[in-house]
Formats: C-alpha cells, sequence, structure tokens
C-alpha cells in the first residue's frame, strides 16, 4: 500500500481508482477489476469511498441491510480491530465489499469526525493495515468530489487508475484529472503513480481509435495497454448485481477485465511499480519525475501541509472550476443522494400500486408456456435467462423471472407468512425481467409465484414439494452461511 515504504513490505497491494467526471467507467471498472483478480485467486478486498454507494447498488446489496460501513471503519480506534462480520460483504468467492452509504457524505464536515482528526489523510491507510493479512489487494472506488476522503485513497493507494471514455470530451477530462491529481499529491506529500485506462472503446468508430491513439500520445507508457471495448453485458451484469465475469463470463466486458486484472497481477503483484515501463528504466509518476524501476508504488515527497482546506483549495485551482468547501459540497451531495433514493421508493410503490392490469396470464405449468413465449416478454440474451429462478447469493436468495411492465409479480413464502404482498418482485426494464432478493433463514424455503392474483409453482425452479392443497410449493435450499462473511474470502 501507499505506507509501504515507511512501514516495511506487506502482501496487500492498494489501486485507487479516481476520476471526478461522471460516466468515465469508475465504479463498472471498480467492480470488475476486483472481481478478475478475485478469479485469478487473489484474496480482494473491495472499499466503496463514494457516498452516492455505487459499488453497493451495483452489486445488488440493499443500503437497508448495511450495517457497518466504511465511515465506520474509518473512524474505528486503532487499537480495535474491525468486526468484518458486520462490516464486509461476500461477493463472490474471494471477493468481498467494504460497503458505503449516503452518510458517508457528512464525513468530510467540521463536525463529522475526520476532518478534526490530526490523521485525517490517513485513516483508509490505517483501516487497510488492519485487513492487511486477509487480502493480496485492495481496490478503492474513489469519491467523485475532491476531499478528505479523496485524499485518504491517494495516502493509502500504491496506483492510482483514471478511467477515461473515449468520447469527444475524454482527453481535456484526462488532463484535467491528472492536473488535479498532481496538485492534492504536492499537498499530501506522497506521490502514487498514476495509468490512464480507455473505456467504453468502440473500435468501429474512428473518433474513439482517435481518441485512444491520442491518449497514446499525450500520456505515454501511464496509458494501460488494455482497453475496454463498449459491451451491454456490462450495464446487465450491473442490472442483475452481479460481477459481468460471473454474468457473461465470454463477453467483451468479462474478457476485457480479465485481461486488465492479468496486467495489473504481472506489474505490481510481485512487488513491482505498477507505472514501470516495459522496456525503460523509469518512469514518470504524478510529479512528471523519473522513478526507479521496481520501486515502490509509493514515493516520498515534502511534508504536507497541515490545513486541510488549503489541499483542497490547490486541488480545485488545478480543475480550473471552483470547487464548495467540504462541509457544503458534503451537504449537497447527500441532499442529492437522499433525493434520488426518496423518487426512487416513490416510483417503485407507484408501480406496485397500478391497478392497469392486462388480461389475466394461464397458468404456469412449464418454461415452454405462453408466459414465455410471448414476444413481449422474450428476454434477449440467454445469460439473463440463466439466471429465471431462485438461487442463493451473498445478500439473500435471488429471485429472477421474466414479464413486462404491465404485470405485478410477488413472492409468498415460508419467509412472509405466504403474504401475496409483502414481497413484491420489481421491474427492471433494461432487461425485461422481474427481481427481488429476500433474507432467508437457513434450510429448506418453500414459495410459490404471485402473478397478477395467480398463484403458481416457478417453472425454472425444478425443485419443488406437494403442499397440502395437493399442489406444487418450489423450494430452494438456503445454506447455513453465505451473507457476510466471518474470516478472510473462502
Amino acid at each position: 500500500m501507499g505506507y509501504a515504504c515507511a512501514h516495511g513490505a506487506t502482501a496487500l497491494r492498494t489501486i485507487a481508482i479516481v476520476n471526478q467526471k461522471g460516466g468515465s467507467g469508475k465504479t463498472t471498472t471498480a467492480i470488475n477489476l476486483s472481481a478478475s483478480l478475485a478469479s485469478l485467486g487473489h484474496p480482494t478486498l473491495l472499499v466503496d469511498l463514494d457516498p452516492q454507494s455505487h459499488c453497493a447498488l451495483g452489486l445488488a446489496i440493499p443500503d437497508g441491510r448495511i450495517d457497518l460501513h466504511v465511515g465506520d471503519a474509518l473512524l474505528a480506534p486503532d487499537d480495535r480491530q474491525l468486526d468484518v462480520s458486520r462490516l464486509l460483504w461476500s461477493v463472490r468467492s474471494g471477493l468481498h465489499l467494504m460497503p458505503s452509504t449516503t452518510k458517508l457524505a457528512g464525513l468530510e464536515a467540521p463536525r463529522g469526525g475526520l476532518a478534526s482528526r490530526t490523521d485525517r489523510d490517513s485513516r483508509l491507510r490505517t483501516t487497510l493495515r488492519k485487513l492487511a493479512d486477509r487480502y493480496t489487494w485492495a481496490v478503492v472506488d474513489c469519491s467523485p468530489s475532491i476531499g478528505l476522503l479523496t485524499f485518504n485513497a491517494l495516502r493509502a493507494a500504491d496506483v492510482v487508475l483514471i478511467p477515461v471514455e473515449t468520447g469527444y470530451f475524454a482527453l481535456r477530462g484526462a488532463e484535467k484529472q491528472v492536473a488535479a491529481l498532481e496538485a492534492m499529491s504536492r499537498r499530501m506529500g506522497e506521490a502514487p503513480s498514476y495509468r490512464v485506462l480507455a473505456t467504453m472503446h468502440d473500435p468501429a468508430s474512428a473518433l474513439s481509435r482517435d481518441v485512444v491513439n491520442e491518449l497514446h500520445r499525450r500520456f505515454g507508457n501511464a496509458v494501460v495497454p488494455t482497453v475496454v471495448r463498449q459491451d451491454g453485458r456490462l450495464k446487465e451484469a450491473a442490472s442483475l448485481g452481479v460481477p459481468v465475469i460471473d454474468y457473461a463470463p465470454r463477453s467483451k466486458g468479462a474478457e476485457d477485465y480479465l485481461e486488465l486484472a492479468r496486467w495489473v497481477e504481472r506489474r505490481l503483484g510481485d512487488g513491482e511499480s505498477l507505472a514501470a515501463s516495459t522496456g525503460a528504466s523509469a518512469t514518470t509518476t504524478l510529479f512528471g519525475a523519473p522513478e526507479e524501476s521496481g520501486h515502490s508504488g509509493a514515493t516520498t515527497c515534502p511534508a504536507p501541509a497541515d490545513d486541510a482546506t488549503g489541499e483542497m483549495e490547490d486541488a480545485s485551482a488545478a480543475q480550473e472550476h471552483e470547487i464548495a468547501p467540504a462541509m457544503s459540497r458534503a451537504a449537497e451531495l447527500a441532499a442529492r443522494a437522499n433525493r434520488l433514493i426518496a423518487a426512487s421508493e416513490e416510483t417503485h410503490r407507484s408501480r406496485m400500486r397500478d391497478e392497469r392490469v392486462v388480461q389475466a396470464m394461464m397458468e404456469i405449468t412449464a418454461p415452454t408456456s405462453a408466459f414465455v413465449a410471448h414476444p413481449a416478454r422474450q428476454v434477449a440474451h440467454s445469460e439473463i435467462a440463466r439466471f429465471f429462478g431462485a438461487h442463493h447469493t451473498a445478500r439473500g436468495v435471488l429471485f429472477v423471472q421474466p414479464g413486462s411492465a404491465d404485470q405485478v409479480l410477488a413472492i409468498a413464502g415460508d419467509h412472509n407468512g405466504w403474504s401475496t404482498t409483502a414481497s413484491p418482485m420489481r421491474f427492471n426494464a433494461a432487461l425485461g425481467v422481474f427481481e427481488t432478493v429476500i433474507e432467508a433463514k437457513p434450510g429448506a424455503l418453500r414459495y410459490r409465484l404471485v402473478i397478477d392474483g395467480r398463484w403458481m409453482t416457478d417453472p425454472y425452479n425444478p425443485d419443488s414439494v406437494t403442499n397440502a392443497f395437493g399442489e406444487k410449493d418450489s423450494v430452494v435450499h438456503v445454506p447455513a452461511a453465505h451473507a457476510q462473511p466471518t474470516g478472510g474470502p473462502q
């Protein structure tokens, strides 16, 4: 990590993914790079340092089920071990998430608990040090705003990865991002190496190809050789709350992020600087100064200033526009997040109250029924169909059913006293499916689908038992432990 030079060698290496521009693929890269590293056999920790909590959203972890979050870990006493059973979520084999919530936005405020600390910009480094024996990699999804959270990420990082979408404004955005990082690093007194990652690349587009070529011309060996191509499977995977490598392992997106993980593994896995250039003896850090090949990603620079506000002002100037102080910025971000959450919940409630129901569908007896064959209800990709039915996941039992927006679906079962309204399914318009995640006790969970008021067996789940009425109840078997870890990644 960033403290490796001062505190000796450590197995844990940290990558901070930074970009203040929305739509650059920052969270997509954080989730899928982490999952790809885990798939290569490396225990990996994904840290969501963004108050918008997009990692939890992209992995379908309900905000209401998050007990402890990254903010709690940052404020924890140095001599107290973290309660990983309450803090970390198991995403897949070898990958855990330290989630964020909108409460994180207030942490940077004068009375938020972080700004008043003398070590306010190194709390993440302290937190990761406590977990260093559990993981090989830590990937940090940074806040889009410049503040103490971003400084914490840079202080902890061995390398900064800057995802840049290959559109018209990409070059200007990349230059401003690097300038902002340089200003922040000077104030910190440490300069982690950086790399630029081209994302959302369309090989068929002349503009996209030109942008990639220009990135290489302007940033040289700081550009990652792997390019992440445009792929609809990435959005589909996020909609279902799974990494693309688990959703569509042969897709372009899965291939590109796996190749990125292999490249990172080769360049940083054995302690080599990620910014080391092939065939060159020195590389460029954030300051533009040469760095010896093979040196740690963390570089010692002059001591940082104590004034956190001054740090933010210098970094903001590099972006050529004014950024509000930490308190107002945090309050604005929190208010915006709350408005988005409230609007989303109200939209969902309105849809579930909608009485405009079309002709009642026929009882489903098999996946080949009219329900599946109806043209308006067909799903485009076979990868989505693999998720139909019920599957136990790290966050609970995931139920997915094909359908259309004019329907109302729910799950009735042991978990809710067989209520037809307690467990509604949400319609995902992008994928043309209904989905929900339900907490369930270990053991056999009996359930039935309720579609437009009609009860039926799940045609995509072959496991069933006969109930007292002579009908079939579907059954999903929930293992004893699947939601949160009690130790390192399994």
